[in-house]
């Protein structure tokens, strides 16, 4: 879906770890070339071995610790989301994440 912040229009796709039939095109290629991805905090569902600063989850999401958020890999800035919250494309190669409260809050569908 498009939304807009202020007179900028951006992509966006509401987290979803069961939704995965409706992903827009945009965030399969996103995940084929691995600017994003699913990873475990308990490192259970996944191979991939966390990064340093998400060995703990202080973020809960409907009164339970989630175990499989997105990461955003990124060089300089990792962002993760969960379920719910939302994946912003400002453009090819720029990526993050808001939380459900904020984007209802500063987007506009």
């Amino acid at each position: 879906m498009q939304a807009k912040l202020g007179e900028v229009t951006v992509e966006a796709w509401q987290i979803s770890l069961t939704d995965v039939k409706t992903q827009p095109n945009w965030v399969k290629i996103a995940f084929e070339k691995r600017k994003i991805f699913w990873n475990d905090s308990d490192n259970l569902n996944t191979g991939l071995t966390l990064m340093p600063g998400f060995k703990k989850l202080s973020r809960t999401y409907k009164n339970k610790t989630p175990h499989l958020y997105l990461v955003i890999s990124d060089a300089f800035l990792n962002q993760k989301g969960f379920s719910g919250d939302y994946l912003i494309k400002k453009d090819e190669s720029c990526y993050k994440v808001v939380e459900c409260k904020n984007f209802e809050k500063e987007y506009k569908i």
